[in-house]
Formats: C-alpha cells, sequence, structure tokens
C-alpha cells in the first residue's frame, strides 16, 4: 500500500513538473508568433520604412484561436502591465500582458530614456492604428490580417444593415 502511494505521488509530482514546462507566459508566446510567423514578421520588418517609434504587441486567446495585436501608440506610452522590451529588424517592440501587473524590475529603461514610455499618468493612450493576426492555435499557416479600418469599415456596414459586428468574422474556421 505504502508503495502504491508513493508512486502515485511521483507520478503527480513527475507530472505537474511537466505540464508546469508547458505553461508559457502570453509575452514569451507573443515573441514567439512575431518572430516565427512569416506575416507577422514581414509586417514588423516593413514598419521599418515607415516613421514609427514604437510598436505594442499584445497577444488574446480565444477557444481555437490566438490573436497577435500590434498596434502603434502616440508616444510616449502609459505602460500600466507587465512587459518586455525586445527590438526586432530595427523596431522597437514592447510587448504587454494585459493580465498581469507591472513588474518595475522588468520596465525596459532605454525606452523610457528615449521618452517612448512613462510609468506615471502625464501620457494618455488613445486608441492608435492597429493590424490584428488571427489564427487558429493547430495552424500557424491560418493566419489572417485585419486592420482598423477594416474593422471600422465592416462595422458601420453591419450597423446600416441592422447586423451585429464581431471581430469573429475576421477568424479563419479551425478544424
Amino acid at each position: 500500500m505504502e508503495k502504491k502511494l508513493f508512486y502515485t505521488a511521483y507520478a503527480l509530482i513527475v507530472f505537474m513538473v511537466l505540464a508546469s514546462c508547458e505553461n508559457k507566459s502570453n509575452i514569451s508566446q507573443a515573441i514567439y508568433f512575431v518572430e516565427n510567423i512569416q506575416p507577422i514578421k514581414d509586417s514588423v520588418s516593413k514598419s521599418g520604412t515607415y516613421d514609427i517609434k514604437l510598436i505594442v504587441c499584445s497577444l488574446k486567446k480565444a477557444d481555437q484561436h490566438n490573436l497577435v495585436i500590434l498596434s502603434i501608440p502616440d508616444t510616449p506610452y502609459l505602460v500600466k502591465n507587465k512587459c518586455q522590451y525586445k527590438k526586432i529588424d530595427g523596431t522597437d517592440i514592447l510587448f504587454i500582458d494585459y493580465d498581469e501587473e507591472i513588474v518595475p524590475a522588468d520596465i525596459p529603461k532605454d525606452l523610457l530614456e528615449k521618452n517612448l514610455i512613462r510609468l506615471d499618468g502625464k501620457s494618455k493612450n488613445t486608441d492608435p492604428p492597429f493590424l490584428k493576426f488571427v489564427f487558429c492555435k493547430n495552424d500557424f499557416s491560418s493566419v489572417r490580417c485585419f486592420d482598423n479600418m477594416m474593422q471600422d469599415s465592416l462595422s458601420y456596414k453591419l450597423m446600416k444593415e441592422k447586423k451585429t459586428y464581431s471581430d469573429k468574422l475576421f477568424f479563419p474556421k479551425c478544424q
């Protein structure tokens, strides 16, 4: 009986360790998607041809989809949540996890010095232009992209037709 209990406890501990290894943060997943999904990577690369000072990237998860949002905020951007800074293809990107509290040690000093971000209330975050990339969790090649103008146009059209708008209208069908 004691052996059975010991092996059960051991198996449970091993399972918990393995399960925790699979639980990546939203920020690390967002970085992975930006660096490895070609349409997203291309958009970041092309941003260098414009006078974009900062891109703010976040990740939202739905049942079958991931949604990577790249926005171009007015600077300085007011940081209120956990973030991580990374320069990709010459572009300053601030990865934000809106579900986690800000961690002072994670504040990118480079962006503070360039006055691209702030930590106090002297800056307002308005609704900036954005690109949203949506794809099936099990199929990264199913990427669809839409921006705020496409979203507003469809929303306005549906409102005139007295229909309901949802971002899900842009989502690919998943298996």
